[in-house]
């Protein structure tokens, strides 16, 4: 069998890196394993370490400095930063669900070549118990309000108006009395903020954009309201045919289109939850089956294709 390497970035995904890593390597034996730090090559715009032979090597991120064995995105977002003429050369292409199987053959991938593994970020959180007062923040009587959006350092789009962030926050510093916001922004964003991850299971409510987040408040089965009147052009326009844009275009979810509208959905997003529609969409892009185990699924999957 082949080392599998699992290749690290340095910088504010280290950690992001490591909510991916974790649950998979508890399933691998230490000498099945190695962790790589790479280098960031600016001249290049590439990662880059050094390869032996005989190693399995998977990332997370596509501008590497050769193609790797395995593919595993950094996040369960779109944004077609890892359409097939970004990724289509790795040998494998991990994916979460099936949705992303069906968009990556549309494109001329191989189906051979792309393997459901799920999200094995949200692994920890799907296998807390409850019982254990496992998170700091206090529960009171009004409706508890995430908001994580996407950053806003993105180069390919205009991410100033994809994503919410900082432009939501006026609306935010008058909140109504029964309902309290909890601000998490992304890590590219480089502000001091509380961890996403762990308000997860303190929120009934998120706030979210283009990003992750929105994917995996669903996926935990949290509703999720879009402040429309703020990204909702910018994210038809700069993301076309990307999940985002389906999104938004099908009205999956609770969509506002202005601020008032906005608190009256995440009321009526708090009584009600996720709809069929919104269920059935995050069910293709992470099934059930996957939520929870997906560590697991992808340690076994990995160990399989490096034995061959």
């Amino acid at each position: 069998m082949k080392i599998i390497r699992f290749i690290k970035r340095e910088g504010y995904y280290g950690k992001v890196f490591e909510s991916f890593v974790n649950p998979i390597i508890k399933h691998l034996s230490e000498d099945q394993y190695q962790i790589i730090d790479a280098t960031f090559n600016r001249q290049k715009n590439t990662w880059e370490h050094e390869r032996p032979g005989n190693t399995f090597d998977v990332t997370f991120f596509s501008n590497v400095s050769y193609q790797h064995e395995f593919f595993i995105s950094h996040g369960i977002a779109d944004k077609l930063y890892r359409e097939a003429c970004n990724v289509g050369n790795f040998k494998y292409i991990g994916v979460s669900g099936q949705a992303w199987v069906d968009k990556y053959a549309k494109q001329g991938v191989d189906r051979s070549r792309i393997i459901v593994n799920g999200y094995t970020k949200l692994d920890p959180l799907f296998n807390i118990d409850n019982s254990q007062n496992f998170f700091s923040f206090e529960k009171t009587d009004k409706i508890r309000v995430l908001y994580a959006p996407t950053h806003n350092v993105n180069k390919d789009v205009n991410a100033s108006t994809v994503s919410s962030y900082p432009r939501l926050d006026k609306y935010l510093i008058d909140v109504p009395e029964d309902i309290e916001v909890i601000h998490s922004v992304h890590p590219a964003n480089k502000v001091s903020c509380d961890t996403t991850f762990d308000l997860y299971k303190w929120a009934d409510v998120v706030i979210a954009d283009a990003g992750s987040t929105l994917y995996e408040a669903w996926a935990l089965d949290i509703p999720v309201v879009f402040p429309d009147f703020l990204v909702k052009s910018a994210v038809l326009s700069g993301f076309p045919g990307s999940f985002e844009s389906q999104i938004y275009n099908e009205v999956i979810g609770y969509h506002a289109q202005n601020i008032g509208h906005m608190w009256q959905l995440i009321r009526e997003a708090k009584q009600k939850g996720l709809d069929k529609k919104t269920k059935d969409f995050i069910e293709g892009i992470f099934p059930s089956e996957l939520r929870g185990n997906s560590g697991k699924v992808t340690a076994d999957i990995l160990v399989k294709l490096a034995s061959e």
